[in-house]
């Protein structure tokens, strides 16, 4: 009812409901109309097609469902229009949107439209005269290769394409669109060539081409005439071949402020021109086939302004700079490489500082808590660390993760933490003496406790108690001594509980029994005592089987996933060894009530009495040891446990797979 209006917004309103018809449509002066971000759930009115006045229509996160009209053809005076984030719309896209000549911005993304886009491009090719200056189309589930007529929109800045399922190669006609400024093919199946005619854009800033599956070669003509280019993404699979080939000594037209590039092969030499880019604010080179020693003065060319420096996955040789200033750097990652010397001594706000599988080495730098005071994730596994860790590191309040594994680091825990967010702690495979430190008991959040393989004596405190969310806790391969602990039962989280090869002596309590979430119990190579306790069928995790993604997603983030022993936990899920002790008894029967477990070692034993026949058949077990204890009677048939090794060293036992056979059954009277 209002003739006169010409723009209406109503973006962001809490609408519930949008009439799909009206009794009559006055408000043909409108213009602008915008009802983004409301919740209408229905498809899309037929009246808005009588306002053929619009030039800018906005109905962005309003879920509406459903295809395309028809009737937008009406609409030829559209300028902008945003259908973006409903999610459920769907179909092809229709050629008639290519048909509207006076369109500048077209924004689909995030919705559910699939097949191809030949139809939306045949209406640009019919529309020589085609406005369009943006065109988003990212996050649907489009397929097919990319259009030669691709190359019509003469007036095209910004295309973003990611976020779908098309293949194949990028049309050479992109050199055409000579205004474009920003091009995303990001997060798609392209596994074709990248044309040269790409060098023709002069007015390219940014370039997103990561995760796809790229192939071919990069020339220097690829990048002839990219004097504007500011950001690079370019990542491939590593088992596609994407390399470049320019000159050692080239000088591109650029200067760059970003780059990633993942699996594309620049190396072997440290590229002179990635050594001239001194603007770069975030770097990412990962897996780029550079084995050179890189230049001590790179780094310090860097801008000061730098936020991230990953140089991973390569044979990078070299000393870093001992002292470097970079109060905007969030995160440094110099991982699997072949760097050395001393442990950096940056000053610098990182949260996550990432060095695993290096060549590191010397002491932890005392001051480290000053040094890297934000630091929230420290990952130096596999280097050649060596002496104490420093009690500053007690200083870094915000401090989640550390990870040490696989050094040379000596002397005491630090007794000092307390109340730090610290939830993941792996020093495992050094030479720690000492008490394990009773202020890890004070970490609220400690969810991974790794401290095994060093020479760690005394008894498991008792301050652990407090960590009633830790998750997975393995202190194997050490001096430990005194009982397994009854308040473990506290620990209704517990995933993995790895005590081996230690000196722990007394029997296995039953509060062992109340740990409903143990997927992982290994108690082997110690000095316990006393029967295997018949209430372990109450372990419902062994039971059931499920619920152990999380805790495993956990130790991987610890551990960054790469280390052998913690790289496959699943082989290990749903265990019970506990081989090299001296239990008694007989196998409990109920332990043929844990359907889902799947390795299960007792060898090693004083164990006594008969196989319980059922435990062959528990449909789960993969991995079985008996051997070694005072066994007797006949084997159960398993066609799965047919090895001989599985049953020795118990004289008593008899029958296949064994030589020894079972006498016969004595005949009745």
């Amino acid at each position: 009812m209002l003739p006169s209006l010409v723009h209406l917004r109503l973006h962001w309103c809490e609408l519930k409901g949008l009439p799909l018809t009206l009794p009559s449509i006055n408000f043909t002066s409108l213009s602008v109309l915008d009802l983004s971000e409301n919740s209408f759930n229905s498809l899309i009115p037929p009246w808005l097609f009588n306002l053929t006045g619009l030039t800018e229509l906005y109905l962005t996160w309003d879920f509406f469902s459903g295809s395309i009209p028809a009737e937008f053809a009406n609409l030829k005076n559209l300028q902008v229009l945003d259908l973006s984030d409903n999610l459920n719309l769907e179909g092809q896209i229709p050629g008639l949107l290519g048909n509207l000549s006076k369109l500048q911005l077209l924004d689909l993304s995030a919705n559910n439209f699939h097949g191809d886009i030949y139809g939306l491009f045949s209406g640009f090719s019919s529309n020589p005269n085609s406005k369009l200056e943006s065109l988003d189309l990212s996050s649907n589930s489009l397929t097919g290769e990319l259009p030669e007529s691709l190359g019509l929109l003469k007036h095209l800045q910004h295309l973003d394409l990611s976020s779908n399922s098309f293949w194949g190669s990028i049309p050479s006609s992109i050199g055409s669109l000579s205004a474009l400024r920003e091009l995303d093919l990001s997060y798609n199946t392209m596994n074709g060539t990248i044309p040269e005619s790409l060098g023709q854009l002069s007015g390219l800033v940014d370039m997103n081409l990561m995760a796809n599956s790229w192939k071919g070669i990069l020339k220097e003509t690829h990048f002839m005439n990219l004097r504007k280019l500011q950001h690079v993404r370019l990542t491939t699979e590593p088992t596609r071949p994407l390399a470049f080939s320019a000159s050692h000594g080239w000088f591109p037209p650029f200067k760059l402020k970003s780059i990633q590039l993942e699996n594309c092969m620049i190396g072997p030499s440290f590229p002179v021109w990635l050594q001239v880019q001194n603007e770069l604010t975030s770097v990412v080179l990962k897996n780029v086939s550079i084995s050179d020693t890189i230049p001590g003065k790179w780094f310090s060319q860097l801008s000061a302004q730098l936020t991230y420096l990953v140089l991973s996955q390569d044979q990078i040789r070299g000393e870093l700079p001992r002292h470097l200033n970079y109060p905007y750097l969030n995160l440094i990652d110099l991982s699997y490489n072949n760097f050395e010397g001393p442990f950096p001594s940056w000053s610098t706000n990182a949260t996550d500082v990432i060095l695993d599988e290096n060549s590191f080495s010397g002491p932890i730098p005392e001051n480290i808590g000053a040094l890297m005071p934000r630091l929230q994730k420290l990952y130096v596994s596999r280097n050649h660390l060596s002496g104490r860790i420093p009690p500053s590191m007690c200083d870094i309040e915000g401090l989640n993760i550390i990870s040490l594994r696989n050094n040379k680091l000596s002397g005491e825990l630090p007794n000092c933490w307390h109340r730090l967010m610290l939830w993941g702690i792996d020093i495992s495979n050094n030479s720690l003496t000492g008490n394990i430190p009773n202020s890890f008991g004070f970490l609220p959040s400690l969810s991974v406790l790794l401290l095994s393989n060093n020479n760690l004596d005394g008894e498991i405190p008792s301050s652990l108690r407090n960590c009633t969310g830790l998750t997975s806790m393995d202190l194997g391969g050490n001096k430990l001594s005194g009982s397994l602990p009854l308040w473990v039962q506290y620990m209704s989280s517990l995933f993995m509980l790895r005590l081996g090869s230690n000196l722990l002596s007394g029997s296995i309590p039953d509060q062992v029994c109340r740990l409903q979430n143990l997927h992982i119990l290994d108690l082997s190579q110690n000095k316990i005592s006393g029967p295997i306790p018949k209430c372990i069928s109450n372990l419902r995790a062994l039971v059931h089987g499920k619920g152990s993604e999380v805790f495993q997603r956990l130790i991987r983030e610890v551990t960054r996933g790469r280390d052998p022993e913690y790289s496959n936990v699943v082989a290990n899920v749903n265990s019970i060894e506990l081989s090299g002790n001296n239990l008694t008894g007989e196998i409990p029967y109920e332990m043929t009530n844990l359907l889902a477990l799947r390795i299960l070692d007792l060898s090693h034993n004083h164990l006594s009495g008969a196989i319980p026949k059922s435990l062959t058949s528990v449909a789960s077990l993969t991995r079985l040891n008996l051997s070694y204890n005072n066994l007797s009677g006949s084997i159960p048939f398993s066609p799965r446990f047919n090895d001989s090794s599985i049953y020795e060293g118990n004289p008593l036992l008899c029958g296949a797979p064994l030589p020894t056979k079972c006498p016969l059954p004595r005949p009745r009277k």
